[in-house]
């Protein structure tokens, strides 16, 4: 095997165990996981295999590299269940609605300190959200779409209101930030029927992934300058379709 191989191993092995390393620590319960050390050997032993026995056929590192790019997958990841076995009633979003016409304007601006001034108030809708899960087996498509791009607007705003002041939610990032493992995205800070919840969990594996609508993206507002603008209003099962129509062609 020629040095070039060899360097390009090396580098390769040498980001493997940083991903690793950081999946390790920053797992989604906040707890050491020694899933990413593991899956650091495994890797290693692939390498073993290829550079010091001499192996001359590369399917044992593509058998091991497959087996990492699964488990980098898994690592930390709720698997989506919607099904939270509790029968529960749709609840309105009125109290939500009302806060957004107070402290959101017309193009979209934030008034954050408002929003700490009425915490009260965010907290209350929060924990609706948080004690009524959906229930798929009664609730529509549109009531449980509904409820979700409304959750995912609210806990975004909470976790700005929690850390206020701050310039960009990006800021809240770790120093060393990968996406769908460690980014402030990721970070599980809420639970919806005793389930704990990141903002990317609600927005990929439950809007974009069990509702397949491609519209979503314009109604999930990610408090960035770049992202779809907040409506000063909370999204209504009878007007979705309307409203997921107008933000699409809007943005």
């Amino acid at each position: 095997m020629n040095m070039i191989t060899v360097a390009f191993l090396g580098i390769w092995l040498d980001n493997l165990t940083l991903l690793s390393l950081i999946v390790s620590i920053n797992s989604k319960s906040g707890a050491f996981d020694p899933s990413g050390i593991i899956l650091n050997w495994w890797f290693f032993v692939g390498i073993f295999n290829v550079l010091y026995k001499k192996c001359s056929d590369y399917k044992v590192l593509i058998f091991y590299t497959i087996g990492i790019s699964v488990s980098l997958n898994f690592i930390g990841c709720e698997t989506t269940n919607l099904d939270f076995n509790k029968k529960v009633k749709p609840i309105t979003h009125v109290l939500f609605d009302s806060l957004l016409k107070l402290h959101v304007d017309n193009v979209g601006n934030v008034d954050y300190k408002g929003f700490i001034k009425d915490s009260t108030q965010l907290n209350q809708y929060l924990a609706l959200l948080a004690n009524n899960p959906p229930d798929t087996t009664t609730w529509d498509r549109n009531t449980q779409t509904a409820y979700w791009i409304n959750a995912y607007n609210a806990f975004t705003i909470k976790l700005i209101v929690d850390n206020y002041p701050v310039e960009s939610i990006k800021d809240l990032n770790p120093v060393i930030s990968v996406p769908f493992v460690n980014s402030i995205w990721d970070v599980a800070f809420f639970e919806i029927g005793g389930l704990k919840m990141d903002l990317n969990h609600i927005e990929h594996d439950i809007l974009r992934d069990f509702y397949q609508d491609p519209r979503i993206h314009f109604v999930i507002n990610c408090a960035s300058v770049s992202c779809p603008r907040l409506l000063n209003r909370a999204y209504k099962p009878e007007t979705l379709e309307i409203d997921l129509e107008q933000q699409a062609k809007e943005f």
